[in-house]
């Protein structure tokens, strides 16, 4: 059964994508991807399939 999302939920989940980007760890940020999404970024680059892809696509953000 599909979930659900509402504007309250959508806007819960980018606030706190803003908050882990700007405090938070590589592995905090992939967390709120889905285990199996892609990353594309630039787009037309090469995806980045799964949370530990995700995760080395914002490591720089780690020491910042």
């Amino acid at each position: 059964m599909p979930t659900s999302v509402t504007q309250e939920r959508i806007r819960t989940v980018v606030s706190e994508y803003l908050a882990r980007i700007s405090t938070g760890t590589s592995e905090t940020i992939a967390a709120l991807y889905a285990v199996d999404a892609t990353l594309e970024d630039p787009v037309g680059s090469e995806p980045r399939t799964g949370r530990p892809a995700i995760a080395e696509f914002y490591r720089g953000l780690d020491d910042v």
